[in-house]
């Protein structure tokens, strides 16, 4: 897995997106709030190298794929 240093964190490469449907913003935006804007991603790396967001954990909400 890759990663490269941008805006003082690191970001990983190719990385792909979470997407949280409309319905939640407010609720993931709320959460977010309470915690300092600091949240646990939960990826998954394939054999060839590419990288998928699982689900967003924010405190104790998972947001995104329960799996």
């Amino acid at each position: 897995m890759r990663a490269r240093w941008t805006r003082g964190r690191a970001a990983i490469v190719n990385a792909g997106k979470l997407y949280i449907a409309e319905t939640q913003r407010d609720v993931v935006e709320d959460a977010l709030g309470k915690v300092s804007r600091r949240a646990l991603v939960d990826l998954r790396v394939g054999a060839d190298g590419d990288v998928s967001v699982l689900r967003l954990r924010v405190g104790d909400q998972t947001f995104g794929d329960a799996k």
